[in-house]
């Protein structure tokens, strides 16, 4: 493995624990009203298209460091459906009088 392959896949795995915070935030408040589902969907979506494109390529680096960056959207996913009051779907929408 090269210096450039060990810093990538170093720097990577911050980058994904870079999202710990929000996830220790959400469960001590017990409350994740202020999460998108949407951005963090996208954002998980991405990470498993990363992932399966590392593998396919044998990018240990891009494996290892999307892992964990999935792994930490879920968390954020899985909290938002736990602790989220308003629905996950169309949250954003305003209701419209006919």
């Amino acid at each position: 493995m090269t210096i450039l392959a060990i810093l990538a896949t170093i720097f990577g795995i911050l980058g994904a624990f870079a999202l710990i915070p929000q996830v220790v935030k959400i469960y001590k408040r017990k409350s994740a009203d202020d999460i998108s589902f949407t951005s963090y969907s996208i954002m998980f979506c991405g990470a498993i298209v990363w992932f399966v494109y590392g593998i396919e390529n044998g990018s240990l680096p891009l494996i290892v460091s999307t892992l964990f960056g999935g792994a930490n959207c879920m968390l954020i996913l899985v909290a938002r459906y736990k602790y989220g009051d308003t629905p996950l779907l169309f949250q954003n929408v305003k209701e419209v009088e006919v």
